[in-house]
């Protein structure tokens, strides 16, 4: 095997064994905002949680959309949070990383090793995402990641990523919409997506120009690209489902014409990661619900059962 294809991408990462048996429900923004305002469901939920009914389990956007609210609703929003005791899954770009090392490694290895991104504290995932230490990250709270939402350049970061990501789900669509996406482009996708993941695992924070221009030298190396291919067109990328899901996610949308706005955008987070990783993702969005079932047929491995706020109180008050 080729040398640069041999070794593992990331090494001691710490995120693989098997999961537990307690059932996750990973939770949308605005069941946070209804255990505020909803009579009962802020005990009904941390009863259940005490009882270990449930483990709750939110992601880094969940603390961005805390912390994008005014100080005084973010600091109610923290305390509902700090009291449902949540686990935290990988960041959607983290996530699907380490998923495709692991697929990666199990593909070549002929093995089958078990990947769950759900980690205990936001302090090992923030740790995973910036490749560093727990230790130099263990000082900072919850309160300290979303309170840095409320700096100026923080914020406009993240705006500005929207607005890049907006407008290359407007190009994709006008290439591969109307019948465009044929399996031959489908293939080149999936290739660019490997590559993409080589170049990234190396280095955080790596500026898109170089990362283009070392995923495009990756591809026109024969021995990297003749591996890249016997990956993805026999099964590598099955165990990737984060990847499933938001491929899916992305191909159906170019069928339409809807924007994929900011608020679409952290939906999507929110999905991507949730629905395969999750036995349960509550959401009362129903714009999203829909596009969570009409992806379910798509794709070749259970996802999560979809259910509103309303729907989940009610099975946590029967126990």
């Amino acid at each position: 095997m080729d040398k640069h294809l041999s070794v593992s991408p990331v090494r001691d990462c710490g995120l693989v064994w098997i999961p537990d048996q307690t059932m996750n429900a990973y939770v949308d923004h605005n069941f946070l905002i209804n255990c505020l305002n909803r009579s009962g469901w802020r005990a009904i939920a941390i009863s259940a949680r005490e009882r270990h009914d449930v483990k709750f389990v939110l992601s880094p956007w969940s603390i961005y959309e805390i912390g994008d609210a005014t100080r005084p609703h973010m600091e109610e929003l923290l305390a509902v949070a700090e009291e449902l005791d949540p686990s935290w899954i990988l960041e959607r770009v983290d996530l699907q990383l380490r998923e495709f090392v692991v697929a990666w490694n199990n593909f070549w290895n002929g093995t089958r090793t078990p990947f769950n991104p759900i980690l205990p504290t936001l302090q090992e995932v923030q740790a995973s995402f910036l490749r560093c230490s727990l230790a130099e990250v263990q000082r900072y709270s919850v309160r300290d990641y979303a309170g840095m939402w409320h700096r100026e350049d923080a914020a406009r970061e993240v705006d500005v990523e929207f607005q890049r990501q907006e407008s290359i789900s407007s190009l994709n669509r006008v290439m591969f919409g109307d019948g465009k996406l044929t399996s031959a482009a489908q293939l080149e996708i999936r290739k660019r997506y490997v590559a993409r993941q080589f170049v990234i695992c190396r280095r955080v924070g790596m500026p898109l120009h170089e990362i283009y221009q070392r995923q495009n030298w990756i591809l026109r190396e024969e021995s990297l690209k003749t591996f890249i291919w016997f990956f993805v067109e026999f099964g590598g990328m099955d165990e990737m489902l984060a990847h499933g899901v938001e491929e899916s996610l992305t191909f159906n949308q170019w069928k339409t014409e809807a924007r994929l706005n900011p608020n679409r955008q952290l939906d999507r987070f929110h999905a991507i990661t949730a629905l395969p990783y999750c036995d349960l993702f509550v959401t009362s969005d129903r714009e999203l619900v829909k596009k969570t079932q009409a992806v379910r047929s798509d794709l070749k491995f259970k996802i999560a059962e979809v259910i509103s706020g309303e729907e989940f109180i009610v099975r946590l008050e029967k126990g």
